[in-house]
């Protein structure tokens, strides 16, 4: 009989990934230009190529990177003025909305360029307009979409947004944006939470907490669209 998980399997995963963003905190003061997000990332990826990680550290490495990682937006939401979420949230929205409707339009004429399948299609533009892998897997039931559609279209999300960790600060500097200007940018341009809050933060504090508001209000549009993309599908059924 296999026993519950009691909690204990986590605690070699979370002490390497506290140890790593650590060392990442102090090499990230060190070199500010590159940030500690970007160190961070680094470091993982290293250990994981090394192939050097314990396998007992793999459960507590999850965790740390879907369930610590969501908790920590929760609390910094903590940090952030009411009055300052409601300006920056409504104010994204004129941007938002255009955006993602440009990225749904690419996408479609893209998948039918390449002649990819259909599904396929709406499930990358999807995680591309709204909110990378969270709004595929919220898309991915209402589609009926396999197996193979879904790891595609991850894979291709989870790639540019590696991507945009590492260029989007780079060009911010390099074109001297401000920190609501570079904020606004990555929270509308990146896909992932996550890769929203690392690249952003890297950039500076003020950055990453307009970039985190900006995104969560972009994430907002799953459930109408997931709702529209089911009204479709019911229509074309009937």
């Amino acid at each position: 009989m296999n026993q519950k998980p009691n909690g204990t399997q986590y605690v070699p995963g979370v002490l390497l990934a506290a140890l790593t963003a650590g060392l990442s905190m102090v090499l990230g003061k060190a070199v500010p230009i590159l940030g500690s997000s970007l160190f961070a990332i680094l470091c993982g990826i290293l250990l994981n190529a090394s192939q050097l990680l314990p396998q007992n550290s793999r459960p507590g490495l999850a965790y740390s990177g879907k369930k610590l990682l969501q908790y920590s937006i929760i609390l910094m939401g903590f940090t952030m003025s009411f009055q300052k979420v409601t300006q920056l949230g409504l104010s994204s929205l004129v941007i938002s909305l255009p955006t993602i409707s440009i990225a749904f339009f690419s996408a479609f004429a893209m998948g039918y360029l390449l002649k990819a399948p259909k599904i396929l299609t709406a499930l990358v533009g999807m995680g591309t307009a709204i909110c990378g892998g969270s709004a595929i897997a919220a898309a991915s039931p209402v589609l009926e979409a396999d197996e193979n559609d879904i790891a595609l279209s991850m894979s291709t999300i989870f790639f540019f947004n590696i991507l945009a960790v590492f260029l989007f600060p780079f060009f911010g500097h390099l074109l001297a944006m401000t920190d609501r200007q570079f904020g606004f940018w990555a929270g509308i341009a990146i896909n992932d939470t996550s890769s929203v809050v690392a690249a952003a933060f890297s950039y500076s504090k003020a950055a990453g907490e307009v970039a985190t508001v900006v995104k969560l209000t972009r994430a907002l549009m799953i459930i109408p669209i997931c709702f529209g993309m089911l009204g479709l599908k019911l229509l074309g059924r009937s």
